[in-house]
């Protein structure tokens, strides 16, 4: 119709009589018992996009205060759908972008570092040793000293055992620092690997700094573990990290003996 092409709401007050509807009326109209309708299309950039309708059993003459109302709605309709759009595309941008992310990171790293999306990606805590710890910049120690302990249970050579507290001391360092302090917990998982988990609530990484914070030695900004983190990939056999606006999540593990390369794996 040339309404719908103008961009012009269609209304058509008896489809049965209506010069534009009417040979079509009993084919169409009448089985569907609709008498009346007004359509207002979304037209962007010169194109029908989708419209509005609105349809009567009963012959209707639409009065222009009822045209303006369902043009009202349709575009707010229109401009909530392109909204939830244009959110979706950019969720799913962001998305594509992450999980490029985590491929490089974990390539770039030999499999050390495993960025998660949510906890579900953490490894599972196993025989906890000790309860859980306050990190604070007064007590880092403690969190140090567990993970000494489990690492003698655990069976890891003095060198290895080091670089874990080397590690373990980077990460409470850094949830100092970046978050004014989190929690620490210390595990033995049945192949006798140690895992330090340190959780803080601070603003965590965004994913434009996690390239830099994570593997340039020496980057610091604020929100960015820097220097710290760089050393701890150096000193750990893995590294698991879960970050946001509620806070990070940092999983050390160390073996008794260092993995194979990756790509003996």
């Amino acid at each position: 119709m040339d309404e719908a092409a103008a961009g012009r709401p269609i209304i058509v007050e008896d489809t049965q009589y209506d010069p534009r509807t009417a040979p079509r009326y009993e084919s169409t109209y009448l089985a569907a018992q609709l008498r009346s309708f007004i359509a207002v299309p979304f037209v962007r950039e010169g194109k029908w996009i989708r419209a509005l309708c609105v349809s009567m059993r009963e012959p209707h003459a639409w009065s222009r205060a009822e045209i303006d109302l369902l043009a009202a709605v349709a575009e707010r309709t229109w401009l909530s759908w392109d909204n939830a759009r244009w959110h979706k595309k950019a969720e799913d941008e962001a998305n594509q972008r992450r999980i490029m992310l985590q491929d490089v990171l974990s390539s770039v790293t030999e499999g050390k570092l495993i960025l998660c999306d949510s906890a579900a990606d953490l490894p599972h805590p196993d025989v906890s040793v000790g309860e859980i710890t306050d990190i604070t910049a007064s007590d880092i120690r403690t969190v140090r000293y567990r993970a000494c302990e489990a690492a003698k249970a655990a069976g890891l050579p003095d060198d290895r055992a080091d670089d874990l507290l080397t590690a373990v001391g980077e990460a409470g360092m850094n949830a100092v620092v970046h978050a004014g302090g989190g929690q620490g917990s210390v595990h033995i998982t049945p192949e006798q690997a140690v895992q330090v988990w340190i959780k803080d609530s601070g603003a965590g990484i965004s994913l434009e700094s996690i390239p830099k914070a994570t593997l340039k030695r020496g980057h610091s900004t604020a929100g960015t573990f820097g220097h710290g983190f760089w050393l701890m990939l150096s000193t750990v056999d893995r590294l698991w990290l879960l970050t946001g606006v509620t806070g990070t999540t940092l999983v050390l593990e160390q073996n008794p003996t260092p993995p194979p390369p990756s790509w003996l794996q």
